[in-house]
């Protein structure tokens, strides 16, 4: 009777349950965005315009109003929003990163040969 009782238990919160682990998987998604869209933006400097900055940081704020709530579909918008203007900062980061590479090819040092002895100690 007891195992019966507990197996009950188990059933009527199983879709409970689940929807903590879906509410706590979209609440890390969503920090783990914020966090790298943050670290984005300072690694950027002044490579991105005021708008775009502003843009990015606009998202990462509709993001954190959302994010602790228990409405999924408005944490999936706000982190869509948030991947697609940080996509565009990246890129535009990617492109003058090759940008610059293409201007000044780094001087790669070449393998110096040496010879050597061993002393006994």
């Amino acid at each position: 009777a007891e195992i019966e009782r507990m197996k009950k238990d188990a059933e009527a919160h199983a879709e409970e349950d689940k929807r903590q682990k879906e509410r706590v998987e979209h609440q890390n998604l969503a920090e783990t965005m914020i966090y790298t869209a943050e670290k984005m933006l300072n690694d950027a400097g002044d490579k991105v315009t005021a708008d775009e900055r502003k843009e990015v940081e606009e998202k990462i704020a509709a993001l954190k109003a959302v994010k602790d709530s228990d409405d999924h579909e408005a944490i999936k918008r706000a982190s869509g929003e948030l991947s697609a203007a940080a996509q565009k900062v990246g890129a535009k980061m990617y492109q003058s990163g090759t940008a610059q590479q293409d201007q000044k090819p780094e001087k790669q040092d070449e393998p110096v040969d040496a010879e050597f002895t061993e002393k006994e100690g």
